[in-house]
């Protein structure tokens, strides 16, 4: 791969007023990204496609603002925002977006799409590389244009009032059986499920798929709510718990927390428990680290000691089981 330093900017902008119509959230969807080429000859791969759809569902931004804008011009400011991305997914080898429209935009946009305008969206950002057959394989995005002439022609026309659109994709990707098999994917998507992977993956002496555990997202990169629940199951020893020292499960079960709420899943309250003592143990395997590190052989304690901490620990976790 070609790591490289690029910027693009497939949009060219529409105009606006500012006939506000506040009454309830009004949405869009629209395609932001497709796997054509664009008028200068520029292409997606696959792979930041997918990356793609994982940064306007994650919120993983240029600026680190965790929020997608779509404006009219890619410009700053309050006045040039269309609305704010809410979800995302892949549809036809296209990137497709929920946005909901601000209230000084929505008259704007409803008259063009009632008009019959053929309306879509452009993307700005930074490409970080190219794959081999010269595709901007990675990078980030950082601002969406609603236009009328899209840089990538298949994405004229793709933009349509979606009032449950959000919703109906929750409710699509809660339906959706989950399917954690590494068959399902390829190395770079199951190393992005993974709530943890082995540090020999990232040395390049181990694959992803041996070394990543507990996959939570689908190859396109969506959370799976059901692969939320299962790689919680795993910690939890539902199934073979995973080879994860005590730092990575409780850092797996940090992240899973954030899931549960982003999801709306119930069982929160069990998961911090569970994270409580999670945690517990992280803390003791870093005083055993720091002991052995100044030259401290637990082993040699005076047997009371060992014996009143392992009989604190076991204290502390009968009281979060009593909680729960």
């Amino acid at each position: 791969m070609e790591k490289i330093d690029g910027n693009f900017k497939f949009f060219m902008p529409i105009q606006k007023d500012i006939d506000g119509d506040p009454d309830k959230p009004y949405h869009i969807k629209l395609g932001v990204a497709s796997g054509l080429k664009d008028k200068q000859g520029d292409k997606f791969s696959k792979k930041f496609l997918d990356r793609m759809v994982t940064q306007l569902n994650d919120g993983l931004t240029l600026d680190g603002s965790k929020v997608l804008p779509l404006d009219d011009n890619h410009k700053d400011g309050l006045k040039s925002t269309v609305g704010v991305a809410k979800s995302a997914w892949i549809e036809d080898n296209k990137v497709f977006a929920d946005f909901e429209v601000v209230d000084d935009w929505k008259s704007t946009v409803k008259g063009l799409l009632k008009a019959g305008a053929k309306l879509g969206g452009s993307v700005k950002g930074k490409a970080t590389a190219k794959n081999g057959l010269g595709e901007l394989d990675d990078g980030f995005l950082a601002k969406i244009a609603l236009t009328d002439t899209p840089a990538q022609w298949d994405l004229r026309g793709t933009a349509e009032e979606c009032s449950m659109c959000t919703q109906i994709q929750k409710t699509l990707e809660f339906e959706k059986s989950w399917d954690g098999s590494a068959s399902r994917f390829t190395d770079e998507q199951y190393k992005k499920s993974a709530l943890w992977c082995d540090p020999k993956v990232a040395s390049g002496d181990m694959s992803a798929k041996s070394g990543c555990k507990l996959p939570v997202r689908d190859p396109d990169g969506k959370l799976n709510p059901d692969g939320v629940k299962a790689a919680y199951g795993a910690l939890q020893g539902a199934r073979n718990s995973p080879d994860m020292p005590s730092s990575a499960k409780a850092s797996a079960l940090r992240k899973l927390k954030g899931y549960y709420t982003q999801l709306g899943l119930k069982g929160l309250g069990p998961l911090k428990k569970t994270l409580e003592i999670a945690e517990l143990d992280e803390s003791f395997d870093k005083f055993e680290k720091t002991m052995d590190d100044n030259g401290i052989d637990i082993d040699k304690m005076r047997p009371d000691v060992e014996d009143v901490a392992k009989s604190l620990l076991g204290v502390i976790k009968n009281i979060l089981d009593e909680e729960e």
